[in-house]
């Protein structure tokens, strides 16, 4: 991309005007092996990624212990991803079949001993999320399935 905002096709040979792409990439900050997410992540910055957008979190602890792999901060912004959760049941098949998605147990019991509740928690949470992660670039909200309108609850 980097050539082609010079006017360049990836061979180096002029094209008809410059693109203004601003790539983003993917960060996963709860892989299985950091290490090899870690060098991931470098190869995307190297290769001229301008910000990062998280997988969906549910805690920012894992950002920040990414973040000290790195030397102890970002290289680009990062924009962090925040889902409400609105059940127990979703938490537990997000958590246990979605790949880098890790919904911690503390809010898995919560979840499960709101019972009914479960939603409003949900929304809670996400909400607190929202709020701690105002010292990233930004936040990405992910709206709940079939509610779209529901997650701008979490912006007032």
């Amino acid at each position: 991309m980097t050539n082609l905002n010079r006017a360049e096709d990836f061979n180096g040979r002029p094209i008809d005007a410059p693109t203004s792409f601003f790539p983003g990439v993917a960060v996963n900050p709860t892989p299985d092996d950091i290490g090899v997410e870690i060098e991931h992540f470098h190869r995307k910055v190297e290769a001229g990624a301008k910000f990062a957008i998280t997988q969906i979190v549910f805690d920012l602890e894992p950002l920040d212990r990414f973040a000290e792999r790195l030397g102890g901060e970002w290289p680009i912004p990062v924009i962090v991803e925040v889902f409400p959760l609105t059940s127990h049941r979703l938490a537990l098949r997000l958590h246990n079949e979605v790949p880098g998605i890790v919904v911690p147990e503390p809010l898995q019991h919560a979840l499960q001993d709101a019972g009914s509740d479960a939603a409003r928690l949900g929304f809670d949470h996400a909400r607190r999320l929202v709020e701690e992660a105002s010292r990233f670039a930004g936040v990405c909200l992910v709206a709940p399935f079939r509610r779209p309108l529901r997650v701008l609850e979490l912006l007032a």
